[in-house]
């Protein structure tokens, strides 16, 4: 057990399908969620595609009811307006697709990354999203959905948020690094970055 990338690797050495789909193992489909997720290829400038996550337990605390109302709200706000431009930034691991030669093309990258000397396993739905974004268009289709499972705990709810967030971190020097100077994606980049120091100034000066 090499992790989860290794994993996926062995689906994508073996299979020469022209798309590939990802999911986590806790995500059911909608039974529309392929068909409406393979709309967007129509055009062969679409790299990726994102689903839409809708928390299969959403109604089971207040805790997975607060995290559904975010996403929802972040994925019909922010990634609604990235999809128009082509440019998502992070696809959901929960369900996703891909064209089959950007990961084949970056496979070797993908399996061995490494940020500041360590070895990176994590984070592998967002580092997908950005080898897609190197090559064309990353959209999100409001209508395929996926029912993934939610952390109904603060513990687990935290730990996910920790890894969230040092993938983040490492996302978005890799696109500043690699994304072209003109692409809508190095500047919501450039523009996140800023929002947290201000938001941090913010926070310290109200206190």
């Amino acid at each position: 057990n090499r992790g989860k990338r290794h994993a996926q690797a062995v689906t994508f050495f073996e299979n020469d399908a022209d798309i590939f789909i990802t999911l986590d193992s806790d995500t059911t489909l909608d039974r529309d969620a392929i068909n409406q997720g393979l709309k967007p290829f129509a055009s062969r400038k679409v790299m990726s595609v994102a689903g839409v996550e809708v928390a299969y337990n959403a109604h089971a605390n207040i805790l997975t009811r607060l995290s559904s109302l975010r996403q929802i709200a972040w994925q019909f706000t922010q990634c609604s307006a990235l999809s128009l431009a082509g440019a998502v930034l992070v696809n959901r691991g929960t369900f996703a697709l891909y064209r089959s030669q950007v990961i084949r093309d970056n496979l070797e990258a993908y399996l061995e990354e490494t940020f500041l000397g360590r070895q990176v396993k994590f984070s592998d739905d967002s580092l997908l999203t950005l080898y897609a974004l190197y090559r064309g268009k990353a959209v999100q289709q409001s209508t395929a959905f996926q029912l993934p499972m939610y952390p109904e705990t603060v513990s687990h709810a935290l730990r996910q948020w920790m890894r969230w967030m040092r993938g983040s971190t490492i996302r978005n020097f890799w696109r500043l690094r690699y994304l072209p100077l003109h692409s809508y994606g190095w500047w919501i980049s450039v523009l996140n970055w800023w929002q947290f120091g201000v938001s941090c100034v913010v926070y310290a000066m109200v206190f």
